[in-house]
């Protein structure tokens, strides 16, 4: 297992507060579409972090429907397993699985299976979410096997916003102030799909 991203966020915060001493932080470009250099650096310390364990909460607006869930998420490499949860604790919806094969549990205990989280759940609760691309949004970077536009970042370097996938997704605040923080709450929307992702922990 990796070093918990915290423990590496913080010493990479205290090599990365030397470089800020020898020059003026980098300037967000006009157009906020390019990472910029602070964007980079946050990026090689963070993206290698591919196991980790976040609890949450879920929104998910429908054109005339939506709920709240509690989210569990662990992932381990390519290999993911989320769960939803209602106010007294029961399982809703169990997703795991990789890029090759997902698996999905409602809560009437059916159970379905398939190559693509996506489709599995659109197809099945009526409602999905970008899991892959999510994977990489939790950590506040843009999903490197998608084209992604319109990104952009905070003066500390920080994604805030970007278009991927075919989805809009903004970050309205991260757990703290810090250049190397993971985010907090994500807004995120689709057509008529509208998802917002509250993260309460990380481990």
């Amino acid at each position: 297992m990796l070093v918990h991203p915290f423990i590496a966020a913080l010493a990479a915060i205290v090599a990365l507060s030397f470089v800020g001493c020898a020059s003026a932080p980098t300037t967000r470009p006009a157009d906020g579409v390019w990472p910029t250099e602070l964007a980079v650096e946050r990026t090689e310390v963070l993206a290698p972090i591919s196991t980790w364990k976040l609890e949450g909460r879920l929104g998910v607006q429908l054109e005339n429907d939506g709920f709240s869930a509690a989210l569990v998420w662990l992932q381990d490499d390519d290999q993911f397993d989320i769960r939803l949860f209602d106010p007294v604790g029961r399982r809703v919806a169990w997703l795991r699985g990789s890029d090759k094969a997902v698996a999905l549990q409602t809560a009437q205990g059916q159970s379905f299976s398939g190559d693509n989280p996506e489709k599995l759940l659109q197809k099945y609760l009526g409602w999905s979410i970008p899991v892959k691309s999510l994977s990489w949004w939790v950590k506040g970077l843009p999903d490197p096997t998608t084209v992604a536009w319109r990104q952009e970042y905070d003066d500390a370097g920080r994604l805030v916003s970007l278009e991927q996938g075919g989805w809009s997704m903004r970050i309205a605040s991260y757990q703290s102030d810090e250049r190397l923080a993971l985010p907090k709450l994500a807004r995120m929307e689709q057509g008529k799909v509208k998802l917002k992702l509250l993260i309460k922990s990380w481990e």
